[in-house]
């Protein structure tokens, strides 16, 4: 019996084809998990970002409102850890030592900032410098800026393949709000000297004023 070459070739072909397959098919599934993969942590960065975003527009109001609930911490530095809790009727934000962690979208994030001062050039006044304070001379030396603070929100949070990732961002604080107060009382005694250490009806000197209606400075004629 005379065997038809061409029945062997095709089943070797149809080998090669099938294992080609498979490689390519395996490829693009490699692929498409990677991708899959990438876009989901890309997803859970995005996120992280907008957390840490959010944390430092909170400690910016809280600051703004009260600049020694930041600027007085006990301890600073770039391993300080701090989260903000919300209490009351209306609600107002205070600092704790530690962490805190919210859950979105079924993933659970951890998040802190952390709190450093800042060093100026100029003695104080000039550039932003990372060196350590010296002596100050003649506006020439590093010192300590009470009006800056260099906070730095951090969010953490697993992967999808379950390794752990963290997102940083860091800012700079300044002391250019202070708390305004409203005062309608201006019927107190004069020759007080200050300083005060709040609000009083009282006054070192005047002349040519009157405080009989109340809330009113009214000045007289001369």
């Amino acid at each position: 019996m005379i065997r038809d070459p061409r029945s062997g070739q095709s089943l070797a072909e149809i080998l090669v084809a099938t294992t080609v397959g498979a490689i390519i098919i395996g490829a693009v599934v490699s692929a498409i998990v990677i991708t899959m993969r990438s876009d989901a942590q890309n997803r859970l960065a995005s996120t992280a970002t907008s957390l840490a975003n959010g944390l430092l527009d909170n400690v910016q109001s809280l600051a703004d409102g009260d600049w020694s609930a930041i600027y007085n911490l006990p301890t600073k530095g770039p391993t300080s850890q701090y989260y903000l809790v919300t209490t009351g009727t209306p609600p107002t934000l205070s600092v704790s030592t530690g962490t805190d962690s919210t859950v979105k979208n079924g993933v659970t994030f951890t998040r802190y900032f952390s709190v450093q001062d800042v060093n100026r050039t100029n003695c104080g006044t000039g550039t932003i410098t990372t060196s350590s304070p010296t002596s100050c001379s003649g506006g020439v030396g590093i010192l300590q800026d009470p009006s800056t603070e260099l906070v730095t929100a951090y969010v953490s949070w697993t992967n999808v393949g379950g390794a752990s990732s963290t997102v940083s961002v860091p800012t700079y604080l300044a002391h250019s709000k202070d708390r305004v107060t409203q005062y309608n009382d201006w019927s107190g005694s004069a020759n007080v000297q200050g300083p005060v250490t709040s609000p009083q009806p009282d006054y070192a000197s005047s002349s040519n004023i009157s405080t009989s209606t109340s809330g009113a400075i009214e000045l007289l004629k001369y």
